[in-house]
């Protein structure tokens, strides 16, 4: 039934606001009644808009207007091929946006225009978007929520009234109009941001195209809603607590409360999209400032650099998703800093390795980018700052080809650099290069053009060829870096002499005239000898130096006991001073334990720690301990004293040392070939049927006498004892035994007892010819178990006892005990059957 009083929808009004206008316009309380006085039932009319829109028809005929397309463009159909999307006004938007439980208002904008605006039903919208004034869903003075069920119109409280009486009926009029109570308008910097991204979702056919006229080439592509959805993602990212991938970080408020969506975040949302890829930039920008502080998941890459930014919202549409990637790129390149680089590019770019980088970014001395905590993440290296120590490594040369070129041994070559000859190379340049040293190419050219300048260029026809004379010296080490200062400073002469072209050294291609001139010189230069140690070592010398292995070296280095030095040569960061210094002031737990004649590393820290040493330093928790040498000494010197008088008992080494397979147990073997009166362990073992434990046992006991050989054992003693004793694996191998229990308690049962035990209750020793005898007896079933063991287990089966406790009692397992009960049973039937037909055979 039509209305009495006929309303016409405006453009921008939600279906909910229509239908109560209409129904407060006729007075009427109840909106859900009148709907359903035409046939529509719902019992929440804010989700009426989102049934069939074929329900317009009815209710502009209801409402009394002719506009029946104003009203269909209140329903929100879904969006096809997208789910949880709805139309709204024409342009797609996320269902979960919409709130249609209250209802909101702007209060002061109802006096421009008593109806509901469907953008107050979007719940990222706090405000009006056209008077910027914010929205209240509950009544300023009962504080009920404003609601859609009973109501005296948009404008008023659904619950404050104002009875007039006329006779014995009373009327409620509205008790409060909302329109007298006017909100604060919402302050933002950009306001031309901020309506540009709600002019876009806005009904309003104005302020929707005077939006629309304002989108950047860039995001023309997309429709309003779409381009509406990135800015509202966009706005969400200012919110976030973290930066990494998980979408749940997107709207971690969900969906019962948006207040955490700020106008100032929307306008900023909206300039990101109003300023094209400057604005794109410029919101990055504010991005990574506000984000600075907050955890990251990601330490490295565009993750670390722009967070969220990078986040591809499940959400958008796929041209949004094609034109942020692109976006997000170009971003990435404006801001990175270009002279930072990974290190495989560099390498790559320059021609070298990989691992020098490494080594290089590792010693701090480059500017360089780090991730800590990460297995997997590249390092960035600063390329400017790598530049020069590329030039400086071109002006390298090794000493072995150093040596070469001035014709010396490689051995020499550091003794001209300590008599100023040779300029050596140092500092961060060395992590590019190799472990040995290097020296600048400029000096060693000086060098060689020294020398040749010193060469007299004809020699004499009584020239001796240098090498020649050396030999005839009779010396053992040459001094050929004085030689050579002697040639600089003209001490000594020399002459160009022919040699082969593969002969380079200076021994071949000089000679002298007078050899006791050379072998004076080379005894005075040996009684001044230069130190030719080297000065710096690496972990394996420095190892070998203070009696410890590498691992030991480097919890050093980690503790501070040695300094790893940043400009020594690669893998050798060590001064042997430092590490000579090291080992007079420290000693570690293999000298002790060497010197004290202590069997364990344990036992050594035990006795000094009752002695009052403690150790100056512990390399691990609870290990590794390092001491005073002199404390330590002065220890252990009574011990010492007291242990060389007194003789030390042979100790007899455990384990599988004397396996066949072991270093000791193929050394016996092969003396037992040469010797076959002599047997090892493991030939004893296999003798007696035992292990090598219980050899050793034997041999500990007395039983065995052992020497201190390889194979320490006489042949005929072990046969001997074999054919004496007998051990529990070979009396089951014997019996048919299966288990060990089981052949024990048969021992038990028989009365055999042990002859001794090797450990007790774990090794015991029988009489072998006891055993034998017990064996030997016709009372075992199929060599497996005696038959009084089956006798007394099915007695007590007849007697009522259970097959378990009985396989249990007599030592049987238990699936031999149920085959034993079921044989019998079936014996018992079978006879039981032939009794009977004998008795029928008889009668008849």
């Amino acid at each position: 039934m039509p209305l009495a009083f006929p309303i016409e929808p405006a453009a921008d009004e939600s279906l909910a606001g229509f239908v109560v206008r209409a129904t407060a316009r006729n007075f009427l309380r109840s909106p859900l009644g009148a709907l359903s006085s035409i046939g529509i039932r719902t019992v929440r009319l804010g989700s009426l808009s989102s049934r069939s829109s074929l329900l317009a028809a009815s209710i502009a005929e209801w409402a009394g207007t002719d506009d029946v397309e104003a009203i269909t463009r209140m329903f929100h159909r879904s969006v096809e091929g997208r789910k949880g999307w709805i139309e709204f006004f024409g342009e797609p938007l996320r269902a979960m946006y919409r709130q249609p439980e209250l209802r909101r208002v702007a209060p002061g904008a109802l006096k421009n225009g008593d109806y509901m605006r469907a953008t107050w039903s979007l719940r990222p919208l706090s405000f009006d978007p056209a008077t910027k004034e914010l929205l209240i869903d509950s009544c300023p003075q009962c504080k009920r929520s404003l609601g859609w069920a009973r109501t005296y119109g948009v404008s008023y409280c659904d619950h404050c009234s104002r009875p007039e009486s006329f006779g014995q009926f009373t009327w409620h009029y509205p008790g409060l109009d909302l329109r007298d109570f006017p909100q604060p308008k919402v302050q933002v910097d950009d306001e031309e941001a901020l309506d540009f991204l709600t002019g876009l979702i806005d009904p309003s056919p104005e302020r929707k195209d005077r939006s629309r006229r304002l989108v950047p080439e860039m995001w023309s592509p997309l429709t309003a809603g779409d381009l509406f959805e990135v800015g509202l993602t966009f706005a969400c990212m200012l919110d976030l607590d973290h930066w990494d991938k998980q979408q749940a970080v997107r709207r971690r408020k969900g969906v019962g409360t948006w207040s955490w969506l700020t106008p100032r975040m929307l306008s900023i949302g909206g300039r990101a999209l109003l300023g094209g890829q400057p604005g794109f930039e410029m919101f990055g920008d504010i991005l990574r400032r506000e984000a600075e502080g907050k955890p990251r998941e990601k330490k490295y890459g565009k993750w670390a650099e722009i967070g969220p930014l990078s986040i591809v919202e499940p959400s958008l549409c796929d041209e949004a998703k094609a034109i942020l990637g692109q976006a997000t790129e170009a971003y990435i390149v404006t801001r990175r800093d270009p002279d930072m680089q990974p290190l495989q590019k560099l390498a790559d770019k320059y021609g070298i390795t990989r691992l020098s980088l490494s080594v290089l970014a590792e010693s701090g001395l480059i500017p360089t980018t780090k991730f800590e905590g990460l297995k997997r993440s590249p390092v960035m290296m600063s390329e400017a700052a790598l530049q020069p120590l590329l030039r400086e490594k071109e002006n390298t040369i090794s000493a072995t080809r150093a040596a070469a070129a001035i014709g010396v041994h490689p051995a020499h070559v550091d003794e001209l650099h300590k008599l100023g000859l040779l300029k050596k190379v140092g500092g961060a340049v060395l992590k590019l290069l190799k472990a040995e040293a290097y020296y600048t190419r400029q000096s060693v050219d000086m060098l060689k053009k020294r020398i040749q300048s010193r060469i007299a260029r004809r020699a004499p026809k009584d020239c001796l060829r240098l090498r020649v004379a050396v030999r005839a010296c009779d010396v053992q080490a040459v001094p050929w870096a004085g030689i050579v200062q002697s040639i600089l400073d003209g001490e000594f002469e020399v002459f160009r002499i022919k040699a082969d072209r593969s002969r380079k050294s200076l021994g071949d291609r000089l000679a002298v005239r007078d050899a006791s001139a050379l072998a004076s010189l080379i005894q005075r230069l040996s009684s001044a000898k230069i130190d030719s140690k080297l000065e710096w070592i690496g972990n394996a010398a420095a190892s070998e130096m203070l009696g410890v292995n590498e691992v030991v070296v480097w919890r050093l280095a980690k503790a501070g006991a040695l300094k790893k030095h940043d400009d020594a040569p690669r893998y050798s960061h060590f001064k042997r001073s430092e590490v000579e210094y090291l080992k007079v002031q420290m000693i570690f737990a293999p000298e002790i334990a060497r010197i004290g004649r202590f069997r364990t590393y344990r036992e050594a820290s035990a006795w000094l720690k009752q002695h009052g040493v403690a150790p100056r330093l512990e390399l691990k928790r609870g290990g590794w301990k390092v001491y005073s040498r002199a404390e330590v000494e002065r220890a252990l010197k009574q011990r010492v004293d007291e242990l060389s008088k007194e003789q030390v008992p042979r100790s007899y080494p455990t384990g599988q040392r004397h396996g066949p397979d072991s270093s000791l147990g193929k050394l016996a073997a092969a003396q037992e070939l040469l010797d076959a009166s002599k047997v090892g362990y493991a030939t004893a073992a296999s003798i007696l049927g035992c292990t090598i434990f219980a050899v050793q046992k034997l041999a500990s006991t007395e039983h065995l006498t052992a020497t201190e050989e390889v194979a320490p054992f006489g042949r005929t003693e072990v046969e001997t004892l074999a054919k004496r004793i007998v051990f529990v694996p070979e009396i089951m191998r014997l019996s048919g035994y299966v288990s060990y229990v089981g052949v024990m308690n048969w021992l038990e049962n028989a009365g055999i007892e042990p002859l001794f035990w090797l450990k007790i209750g774990g090794v015991p020793v029988f009489d072998r010819a006891v055993v034998e005898e017990h064996v030997a007896r016709p009372e075992f079933i199929g060599g497996a178990h005696p038959r009084w063991i089956k006798r007394k287990l099915l007695g007590m089966v007849e007697r009522g006892g259970s097959v378990h406790q009985a396989s249990i009692a007599c030592g049987v397992s238990y699936a031999t005990a149920k085959r034993w009960a079921s044989t019998e049973t079936a014996s018992d039937s079978v006879r039981v059957l032939a009794a009977n037909s004998r008795s029928r055979l008889n009668a008849s």
